[in-house]
């Protein structure tokens, strides 16, 4: 067997540090944790990742279409309204370069099936539609 050669680092080498930015925008194939983000009803994690437009689908709201800082007021509104205690993950999944999660969001007024649908523009996984509905299980 030949000899194996190790060398030690150079200690005059300086350390690289690197500082993630202050809310992640995913790249293709990941995503920030949106149910950590909702319990904290922190909506700047989800409008990072919102594509131009959304689809959104709200209790006691029309479903439309609505401009990116249009459907971040009507979901911080929301989540102002329905206070977030807990936002569990319950189904996640992907198909034809789509990503799919459904959740359950507990909160002060009751419990809501939340669906997430995402799907990679422009190289990073971008929201297209979000599904607010009451659960009644």
């Amino acid at each position: 067997m030949p000899d194996q050669v190790v060398t030690a680092p150079d200690a005059a080498a300086p350390e690289k540090t690197v500082s993630p930015p202050a809310v992640a925008t995913p790249t293709k194939g990941s995503r920030p944790d949106f149910e950590a983000a909702l319990k904290k009803s922190d909506i700047r994690v989800l409008a990072n990742t919102f594509h131009a437009t959304i689809e959104l689908y709200m209790p006691e709201k029309k479903q439309a279409s609505y401009a990116k800082a249009q459907a971040e007021q009507i979901i911080k509104k929301f989540l102002e309204d329905n206070k977030p205690s807990d936002c569990v993950q319950t189904h996640r999944f992907s198909r034809e370069g789509e990503e799919s999660t459904v959740s359950t969001l507990y909160t002060s007024k009751g419990n809501y099936r939340l669906s997430i649908r995402m799907r990679p523009i422009e190289g990073a996984l971008r929201i297209f539609s979000i599904r607010i509905e009451e659960d009644n299980d």
